[in-house]
């Protein structure tokens, strides 16, 4: 398993995988890894992702219009590891692992290379959850815990150690990508810091160069998904490659500076 280096500032970056099609998107994946990314997150994509905005749930809609499958992002996972040396984690919703069967789908990501799971509609506490985390522990992959503002301290210490490789923090209670959310929380990625050991990323709502670094500041690094998209409409992957690069820079300098 691959060992996060908290002695920097780690940005992961979220792709919807086989969006638009498969060879763009794994040209999107090397793209965003050679801009900096630390961690690349692959969204498998869905007809139903219930804690995605408008953004990656049109991206999720194309792709599957373009025939994009659980096996085709498995196949993407194994080609991104074969030409980096950057943890690769799978998000999913649980319909998914159901329907693939909780063993084969830890089966399939482990022989693809991945380094862990996140599946933000799975309780880790539940018996469904406790058998994900089990077998991703018998496999020696990640199970990622996502936590959101108002969760009580009570029940993150229940679920947080439930976890592993890192912990997913959405800075906003609701979806990825809306503006219409509140300020985010940062305070709670401190109470999260207070309780695990496992590195602290922070997403939902990071929009510019500014809004990431300072969420790397009160955590151990940035989750960027819904505004790559926004920039892959508008600019093509040049657009994403500049914003990774500037964000990642930007957040080295901060870390130096503390």
């Amino acid at each position: 398993m691959d060992a996060l280096d908290t002695g920097r500032s780690l940005l992961m970056t979220h792709m919807v995988g086989g969006f638009p099609t498969f060879i763009e998107s794994l040209s999107i994946a090397e793209t965003l890894i050679r801009s900096g990314a630390d961690i690349l997150e692959i969204q498998i994509p869905f007809t139903d992702p219930i804690a995605d905005g408008p953004q990656i749930m049109e991206a999720c809609s194309e792709a599957l219009r373009n025939g994009a499958t659980p096996a085709e992002c498995f196949s993407l996972a194994r080609e991104v590891r074969a030409c980096f040396d950057v943890p690769v984690v799978l998000m999913t919703y649980f319909n998914l692992l159901l329907k693939a069967g909780i063993e084969s789908f830890v089966d399939d990501a482990r022989e693809a290379g991945v380094s862990g799971l996140i599946v933000p509609d799975l309780p880790l506490d539940s018996s469904e959850g406790a058998l994900l985390a089990c077998g991703c522990r018998r496999r020696n992959l990640w199970i990622v815990p996502v936590v959101s503002p108002g969760v009580r301290s009570e029940r993150l210490k229940k679920v947080l150690p439930l976890g592993s490789g890192f912990v997913y923090a959405t800075l906003k209670v609701g979806i990825t990508g809306s503006s219409s959310l509140p300020s985010p929380d940062y305070a709670f990625l401190e109470s999260i810091r207070s309780i695990t050991h496992l590195p602290v990323l922070g997403g939902f709502g990071i929009t510019t160069v500014k809004s990431g670094v300072e969420a790397a500041s009160w955590a151990d690094g940035a989750v960027v998904g819904s505004h790559l998209l926004r920039l892959f409409k508008a600019r093509g992957e040049a657009g994403i490659a500049e914003f990774t690069s500037d964000l990642k820079a930007a957040m080295g300098k901060e870390k130096n500076n503390e």
